[in-house]
């Protein structure tokens, strides 16, 4: 891997079509998505470092002026598992990030008291691609969290099978009960969109609310 994309996407509101915050998406240089660069990191024991150069240029952007909110995914296996050992440089991110929403990648080895450090530093912690994972409904109910994304193959699901939608309405209204903020992510068509609002989610993100720009590569920095 020898070079980072970085691209950002815009998460809307869809009674008023506000851009309320961009996601930033980081994929290895010419891949049309994140899954060969992280099952890369993975192999190589990169995946920190990986999450320090992309918190670094994040940094540079913000002390470029970029005052948007973002939201950055955080993978179980990576800087998180510093957040207590190393909680002054954890601090100086999250000072020189903010506003910034972390984002918990719905993978294993994540864990409550990762998320309860996480959310300790202040700003906002969301569960990202929810739906499918493991220990979904202990993330949802348990975990100190601030917002939900709904994955897409729930949608898909609600738009085919009626049982499938009734599920998908209980838990957004259960999350909007809680004072969380629901997304629903990957929307690709006006479809998507519609079966979205059926459901009551508000919230959305995907190539039928706004294409990912490409912002900006870096080289990686090898050991």
């Amino acid at each position: 891997m020898q070079k980072l994309a970085f691209w950002h996407q815009p998460i809307i509101d869809l009674d008023t079509g506000e851009i309320i915050g961009q996601e930033w998406l980081v994929r290895g240089d010419g891949d049309e998505t994140a899954i060969p660069l992280w099952r890369h990191a993975a192999q190589t024991g990169m995946i920190a470092q990986y999450e320090q150069m992309i918190l670094n240029t994040l940094m540079a952007h913000r002390q470029a002026g970029d005052t948007r909110i973002w939201t950055v995914n955080l993978h179980p296996q990576g800087i998180v598992q510093t957040i207590i050992t190393h909680q002054a440089v954890w601090m100086m991110w999250q000072k020189a990030l903010n506003p910034v929403v972390w984002e918990a990648l719905e993978a294993p080895n994540w864990d409550i008291e990762k998320a309860r450090a996480l959310s300790l530093l202040g700003s906002p912690v969301w569960l990202d691609d929810w739906g499918d994972g493991p220990d979904t409904s202990q993330r949802l109910t348990v975990w100190p969290i601030k917002g939900v994304k709904l994955d897409l193959p729930l949608l898909h699901r609600a738009m085919h099978y009626r049982a499938a939608g009734l599920w998908v309405q209980t838990i957004t209204q259960f999350a909007r009960e809680q004072g969380l903020m629901v997304i629903a992510e990957g929307l690709e068509t006006a479809d998507h969109i519609a079966i979205a609002r059926d459901l009551g989610v508000r919230y959305a993100q995907g190539w039928a609310c706004g294409v990912p720009l490409l912002d900006t590569t870096i080289r990686v920095q090898q050991e």
